[in-house]
């Protein structure tokens, strides 16, 4: 989303990598910065973070314009403790992998 060369903020959303839990859920670690659109793809498990840090997407985006992100690495912080927990990252990946079926028949 760029205009003219200059990115556009307003198109950024606040991402929670696991359900919101309160004040101490507010640090930068516990989320990501996302584009309004791959947010949405993150809250539904197509489109999720490795431990490498890396974007994956789900084969329903195959051939779509998200299909460039796949394999990029993030964009992160210079401050390594506003990196978005691996624990995070792997529980996100889990609960879309176990509730996959639940949510493909919803």
């Amino acid at each position: 989303m760029r205009s003219n060369g200059l990115f556009n903020p307003s198109v950024l959303e606040a991402a929670h990598i696991t359900p919101y839990a309160g004040a101490w859920h507010t640090r930068a670690q516990h989320g990501l910065l996302l584009k309004t659109d791959i947010h949405t793809l993150f809250d539904r498990g197509l489109l999720w973070i490795d431990t490498e840090l890396k974007i994956r997407i789900s084969e329903q985006l195959a051939g779509t314009e998200y299909a460039e992100l796949d394999s990029r690495y993030l964009r992160l912080p210079k401050d390594k403790q506003n990196w978005p927990l691996t624990t995070h990252l792997i529980n996100h990946r889990k609960y879309w992998i176990e509730n996959r079926n639940d949510v493909e028949s919803a």
